[in-house]
């Protein structure tokens, strides 16, 4: 079974294979697009993520070398950020602060989830429960 985009862009800072001892189907599944994508959610690694899709005509083969060799060795967690997130959040933080819903997004990663859950009731005006507390209370 080929890895996941996200298992590519953590072997790349953790195991650093050569390319040509990584499986067939890895290297077919290796995406340098979604790569990149993953890599510049992490604000050290924009300046090389940059530098590489300057040159978007390289080679599957010689992103993946260029990244096991400047990327720094060890697992350091990167945030994938999905367009949206938690809609309901957003709105009622934004409503409740009268900002847009770009600083709200901002706001909902800095507030406690107690917080956020008793705007949203507010603003939904049903009861809220955030995935975070959700799994607490299991």
């Amino acid at each position: 079974m080929p890895k996941s985009i996200f298992e590519h862009a953590k072997s790349v800072c953790t195991d650093k294979t050569p390319w040509k001892f990584l499986p067939e189907e890895d290297q077919k599944s290796w995406n340098v697009f979604m790569v990149n994508r993953i890599l510049s959610m992490n604000t050290d690694y924009l300046e090389l993520v940059d530098m590489v899709q300057m040159h978007s005509n390289m080679p599957p083969e010689a992103v993946y070398k260029l990244y096991c060799e400047m990327l720094p060795k060890g697992y350091r967690f990167i945030p994938f950020l999905k367009k949206g997130g938690n809609s309901d959040a957003i709105k009622a933080v934004a409503k409740e602060y009268n900002i847009s819903k770009r600083e709200a997004r901002e706001y909902v990663k800095m507030l406690p989830e107690e917080e956020i859950a008793e705007l949203v009731s507010e603003f939904t005006k049903e009861p809220y429960e955030s995935k975070k507390i959700k799994k607490t209370k299991k």
